[in-house]
């Protein structure tokens, strides 16, 4: 293929290639096959090919800069820029964190968490700056002085205790996160009455 392709802010991890182990396919993650593939402030990782030729990327890719690719076996990635070769941090299960589409979300001791494009942010191809990750509204990025690399803005501790969304990205919600269980909404949960402010179902 001759065309041209450019990944910003993008989030590609835990696919497969060449399921069938036949040898046949390659670059569980990004495949270029003579096109043009432009990869900036992106995370491309945990992706699996099943021969080990190229679990991550295969072909040519052209690094601006600020990336996490985990496994560079079976493709060329050039200007390495800042780019960091390690595992993403990222949580496996393709979840509902917020938003309309299902997230891979960063865990708190992620390396992409912000270590993105301190010079201009996140941007895309026309330099334009996003002010949210994919999520959308609500979800601001940067959340601090840099974005993270990827789709996905790391938030940080729970920031609600009742819309029932999981915004420190550690698989509990409202009063079942550590960060909301001393609230007061919360503190009496489990006890068998439901009080006032009480954000459980105690019955």
């Amino acid at each position: 293929s001759s065309g041209t392709l450019g990944l910003f802010n993008t989030t590609i991890a835990y696919n497969w290639s060449d399921s069938e182990v036949m040898h046949a396919g390659s670059g569980g993650g990004v495949y270029n096959d003579g096109g043009t593939v432009t990869v900036e402030n992106s995370i491309i990782a945990e992706n699996y090919d099943n021969s080990s030729v190229a679990p991550d990327c295969a072909g040519t890719l052209t690094s601006g800069s600020y990336n996490l690719i985990r496994d560079t076996t079976g493709c060329t990635v050039s200007a390495l820029t800042n780019t960091l070769t390690t595992s993403s941090g990222l949580n496996s299960t393709l979840a509902d964190n917020g938003g309309s589409t299902y997230t891979h979300a960063l865990s708190s001791t992620s390396p992409a968490i912000d270590s993105g494009n301190n010079y201009t942010g996140c941007e895309d191809s026309t330099d334009t700056v996003f002010s949210t990750d994919q999520r959308g509204t609500g979800y601001t990025r940067p959340t601090n002085s840099r974005c993270d690399r990827g789709a996905f803005e790391y938030i940080g501790a729970e920031t609600s205790c009742a819309d029932d969304i999981d915004e420190d990205n550690d698989g509990n919600t409202d009063c079942d996160d550590s960060d909301c269980s001393s609230t007061t909404a919360c503190f009496n949960c489990g006890d068998g009455t439901v009080q006032a402010l009480e954000e459980c179902d105690d019955g």
